[in-house]
């Protein structure tokens, strides 16, 4: 599989985010989740960053 290659502001961007300050959801009430779409990351304590990808509709997801 190939690797994405992004632009430095992109990357710079991506690292200046404080992910503890994004609002958040426990996955037993995914029911709550938006119907809109956006970038979303899922982990666990242990994994905070366990996966990162994007959605067009949060529930549906």
């Amino acid at each position: 599989m190939k690797s994405k290659v992004y632009p430095s502001k992109v990357i710079t961007t991506a690292r200046s985010i404080d992910v503890t300050k994004l609002p958040w959801i426990l996955y037993i009430d995914k029911k709550s989740l938006p119907i809109f779409g956006g970038i979303y990351f899922v982990g666990t304590d242990e994994e905070p960053k366990a996966y990162i990808g994007k959605a067009e509709c949060f529930k549906s997801r």
